[in-house]
């Protein structure tokens, strides 16, 4: 048995392991975790972490062991005891002067993690412990450079306060509020004097000459750790108190203020110390202390307008732009992103060594352009002097364009080296755009098309008129109209009026795309784009076909001057063009055919799983689009489908993954186009059946079905909901029949599904009932049996209705007792132990049994009795019992009648269990369902009159509110589909629409008598006792039903 003198040994082995063993590391690592589960362990490893002398593998390897239990499991009394607690929050402090920063690293997690939890209660002094050793280190670092423990304190005392604030600012509890308030008054004066220090030290220190100094690095990033804890203050106080005091108020708008000037004088200074190092040609000798110094810089610049500014402005617009001095804070940052738009691009890039990095220009374009609200004319009770300048306008957007919506060399180079790797970065979505300055700067623009919309329309206006008058005559120029169409493009719904675009279509577009110069791809890509963004506005006047010509053009052009990103891109394009309310299918189909070709063959020439989704999604809206116009192109697409799937596939056709997954999205894709081309071909669906069943099965496999499952059982609904036969299955040939298996097995494991697969059960009994229940009903009733305990249990019993309908009463009764399914659903409701609205179903699913024959009703409780030695008649009286108290829960009408004919179907087998409550319970439901009915028969001239059958005479129901309309529920959503037919066949020729009801009871009342001994057995036996004026009611309406 493992104790803790093992520890040291266990966490050498696996250091060891690690280093130079990787064969033993899993049985080391199990041996380590034996220990670890001693009591003390984790206490005893991070005293062993904490000892310098021992080997810093072997200490690294035990600190992150307690801080990952720590961050699980702090709580927890069996791994950490109140002792062992308070000597690990102690030791913290023991590894400020930790020189291994992994070691440190784990050190502050633990301290934030403890800190969430214990501190103030259990971890008082920690925070004021923290800056006590911040002080003394400190203030010995300004005295002496060479001191390089103190220098060492500073920054792991900083790091661990910073983890300590981070993890407590986050928690949500209203008792943390006052915590940080306190905080914020004891930490902020003195971090912010010891900042004011730090700053002032590099700034008069760091130039070229010191870049590469260390000891003028460790003071940028004092600097940067000390500004990083004060902006968590201030961020906490700033979200979550709502109403601050004045003398906090104060506190809020002084630091403010104060890192506005802060940001300028940083940024600044940066940029002239990266100028000079390029002017001075010095940056060849920059070291990696060097490159180091100027990313600590950056990265304090980005700290400060994301995590301080932006954060601030994201939790609250309007109280931010109130703040003093912010409208010199926006301006100031767009006098940057100015400044840089008239620099070379390589200082524009997010290397240390650029001078206007573009994750800050990102930044500063999106705190100018959330900010833009305060400056706009729309603006209510705006003055003169808040609205920008029409020239300033003019010449941002102009800038914007010019400057930042050209493709840049590097994306140029990623088009020709991996085109598909391109288009995946040019259509990746999330929020790429706020560290991406192309992107980036595109919403700024169209944020300006927004607020000044008569001044932005204009330079846009002569944008286009100067990009359709200019000839493509090398790159430059190239890249210039792209950059101008982008534009265009994303401001196309404000661009209607202004804008011709059949003529540009016609006049323009047509030449530029059929140009055989290569350097028009660029612009060819573009367009594509263009035409997508204007269309999917719905601004394209439906009747043209012009478009589909050129986007067909471009989707199967392989000339030299066309490529993959252009066919990609016009594929995309056809994908949203199709998608929109202004789709004329009549207009595009003429282009069909030539369309699916282009997206057929460009599928297979794409290499990457993630183009290849592409074009399959454009496919699928293409089908979607044009229904039944696709089925003469079905034999292709299937074609293409097979072999993508089958290269897809390893031999035992599971997925070929990816480190990505892209695979999985592919085949998700691949399903979902399979469901577009079965629901387009409807009736001719079965032509899709060979290749239908195989994508069903290899996509529910163990390893397939997390992630498939869903678009699978999709496809597999539609392909059922739109055939019109269910054949046997024959040996050889391929038929949704002989998935019934598979169907039976999801019902057992697919729990998170079973919705849809019940709809499924449903499908398969509407095309064939009696075959499905004789080839499978035991498996089937089995299964139905063990979820009937499932939150869908009112699916369950809406698909066992179905089947008790629908197949010959013949074929199920054997099975349903053997399974055993009819004793559960007869034992719940005796029982009713169940929720009262799913007991009443339970009721209503009987009624269907007994209305299909109330004899092999009678034998299932019988049956049931004797193989679970019951007495039958106890289980009669019970079931009767919750019959009637069941009825009054039932609100509908239509199911009130179910249960009364039910019941009466029950008293035509003369049972004297049922006809001992015929003068009580049953008599006051049959009146009760009389009296709410009102039903009544058409008058039979006039339905003669009109050409009908008189034996077809119709029962008009006044209880049915909608007429002879399925509801949604019945229907299962499958309109449009060859099951809606018969959905709508199985409503109305239900027995409880069809036949009077006390037609129905006078009927049953007949059988009933005859089975119970003829009518004086009934009068003296069973009616004896019932009230007189309620039995003659009854008379009467039976006497009007016969």
């Amino acid at each position: 048995m493992a104790t803790l003198q093992d520890l040291y040994p266990a966490l050498s082995a696996v250091a060891e392991a690690l280093r130079s063993q990787p064969a033993q590391i899993k049985a080391a690592e199990a041996q380590l975790d034996q220990v670890l589960k001693v009591p003390g362990a984790y206490n005893a490893a991070h005293e062993i972490a904490a000892q310098k002398a021992i080997p810093e593998q072997v200490r690294q390897l035990a600190i992150s062991r307690v801080k990952n239990m720590v961050s699980q499991s702090w709580r927890s009394k069996t791994i950490f005891h109140d002792e062992h607690r308070e000597q690990i929050r102690a030791r913290v402090l023991m590894f400020l002067d930790e020189p291994n920063n992994a070691i440190s690293y784990h050190n502050e997690t633990i301290a934030g993690k403890i800190a969430r939890q214990d501190f103030p209660r259990n971890w008082p002094n920690i925070v004021k412990d923290l800056t006590v050793a911040i002080q003394e280190s400190a203030q010995k670092r300004l005295l002496n450079d060479n001191d390089p423990t103190a220098t060492l304190v500073t920054r792991r005392s900083l790091q661990v306060l910073g983890a300590i604030l981070d993890e407590y600012s986050s928690k949500v509890l209203a008792a943390t509020t006052p915590v940080m308030i306190e905080l914020t008054g004891t930490l902020l004066n003195p971090l912010s004097a010891l900042y004011e220090q730090f700053s002032a030290r590099y700034f008069s220190r760091l130039n070229p000459a010191t870049i590469n100094d260390p000891e003028v690095g460790y003071d940028v990033e004092i600097a940067q750790l000390l500004f990083r804890s004060i902006t968590r203050l201030m961020i906490y106080v700033w979200n979550r108190v709502k109403q601050l005091s004045p003398e906090e108020e104060q506190i809020v708008s002084g630091f403010f203020q104060n890192s506005v000037s802060q940001l300028q004088s940083v940024f600044n200074f940066r940029v002239e110390l990266v100028l000079a190092l390029h002017s001075s040609q010095q940056f060849s000798s920059l070291d990696a202390q060097g490159q180091y110094t100027l990313k600590l810089l950056k990265d304090l610049i980005q700290f400060v307008i994301d995590d301080y500014f932006r954060a601030m402005q994201k939790q609250a617009v309007s109280r931010f732009i109130a703040m003093p001095r912010c409208t010199e804070l926006v301006r100031y940052c767009w006098d940057q992103v100015v400044k840089a738009m008239n620099n070379p691009a390589e200082l524009r890039t997010n290397e240390a060594t650029a001078a206007y990095p573009s994750h800050f220009l990102c930044s500063a374009m999106l705190l100018f352009r959330e900010s833009l609200s305060m400056w706009s004319p729309n603006r209510q009770n705006a003055s003169e002097g808040d609205i920008l300048p029409t020239a300033f306008v003019e010449g941002a957007v102009q800038q914007l364009v010019q400057t930042f919506l050209p493709l840049s060399d590097a994306s140029l180079e990623l088009w020709s080296e991996d085109p598909e790797g391109f288009i995946e970065e040019e259509e990746k979505g999330g929020d790429a755009w706020e560290i991406d300055t192309r992107p980036c700067a595109e919403r700024v623009l169209i944020t300006f098309a927004a607020k000044y919309t008569e001044v932005v329309i204009p330079v846009l206006k002569s944008m286009f008129d100067a990009v359709v008058a200019t000839a493509t005559t090398d790159l430059a120029t190239a890249k210039q109209k792209e950059a101008y169409y982008a534009a265009i493009g994303r401001c196309a719904h404000r661009l209607k009026d202004v804008i011709d675009f059949d003529q540009w279509l016609a006049q323009v577009v047509v030449k530029e795309v059929s140009s055989t110069d290569p350097l028009n791809r660029v612009v060819k890509r573009r367009i594509a784009w263009v035409i997508a963004k204007w269309y999917s506005d719905k601004q394209l006047p439906t009747s043209s076909g012009t478009v589909w010509e050129i986007l067909r053009y471009l989707v199967q052009d392989q000339g030299e001057a066309s490529d993959l990103v252009v066919r990609l891109t016009a594929a995309i394009a056809i994908g949203e063009c199709v998608d929109t309310l202004g789709f004329n299918a009549d207009v595009f189909q003429p282009h069909l055919p030539f369309v699916v070709e282009g997206l057929v063959q460009l599928a297979s020439s794409c290499e990457t799983y993630e183009s290849k989704t592409r074009v399959m999604n454009a496919l699928s809206r293409v089908i979607d689009c044009v229904g039944q116009r696709v089925v003469p192109l079905v034999g292709p697409i299937q074609q293409v489908m097979a072999s993508l799937w089958q290269a897809s596939s390893t031999t035992d056709g599971s997925a070929t993954v990816g480190s990505d997954g892209a695979v999985w999205l592919f085949r998700a894709s691949m399903l979902v186009l399979a469901k577009a081309l079965v629901m387009a071909s409807g009736e001719q669906s079965a032509s899709l059946v060979p290749i239908v069943v195989p994508l069903i099965r290899q996509s529910l496999t163990p390893e397939s079905k997390l992630h498939l499952d869903e678009d699978a059982l999709q496809l597999w609904l539609a392909a059922l909901r739109n055939a019109t036969v269910l054949p046997a299955p024959q040996p050889g040939v391929l038929s949704l029949s002989e998935l019934i298996p598979e169907l039976i097995q999801q019902m057992h494991d697919n729990i998170d599904m079973l919705g849809t697969v019940l709809q499924i059960l449903e499908s398969y009994i509407l095309l064939n009932a009696t075959m499905v229940v004789q080839l499978h009903g035991l498996v089937l009733f089995d299964v139905l049996k063990k979820i009937l305990t499932s939150f869908n249990v009112k699916d369950v019993l809406a698909a066992s209705e179905l089947i008790f309908r629908l197949s010959d009463p013949t074929s199920w009764p054997e099975s349903l007792h053997t399974s055993e399914y009819f004793w559960d659903l007869l034992k719940n409701v005796i029982e009713d132990k169940l929720n009262a609205n799913v007991l009443s179903e339970h009721i209503c699913l009987f009624s269907r049994i007994a209305l299909q024959d109330p004899n092999v009703f009678n034998q299932l409780i019988t049956a049931g009795a004797a193989a679970h030695q019951a007495q039958e008649s106890p289980l009669f009286e019970g079931l009767l019992d919750q019959w009637w108290n069941k009825f009054d829960v039932i609100a509908e009408s239509r199911l009130r009648k179910l249960t009364g004919m039910g019941i009466a179907a029950l008293v035509s087998t003369g049972r004297p269990e049922v006809m001992g409550r015929l003068s009580t319970e049953i008599l006051n439901m049959w009146m009760d369902i009389h009296g709410e009915l009102k039903e009544s028969q058409v008058a039979m001239d006039e339905w003669v009159k009109g050409g009908s059958n008189p034996e077809d005479e119709p029962l008009h129901l006044h209880w049915e509110r909608d007429g002879n309309i399925p509801s949604d529920t019945f229907m299962r959503e499958s309109e449009g589909t060859l099951e809606e037919a018969r959905r709508k066949h199985v409503w109305e020729n239900d027995p409880i629409r069809k036949v009077k009801f006390t037609t129905f009871v006078a009927e049953k009342m007949q059988q009933g008598t005859i089975a119970c001994g003829g009518q004086e057995v009934l009068q003296t036996k069973y009616l004896k006792h019932a009230e007189p004026a309620l039995l003659q009611q009854l008379e009467v309406a039976l006497a009007s039903g016969l």
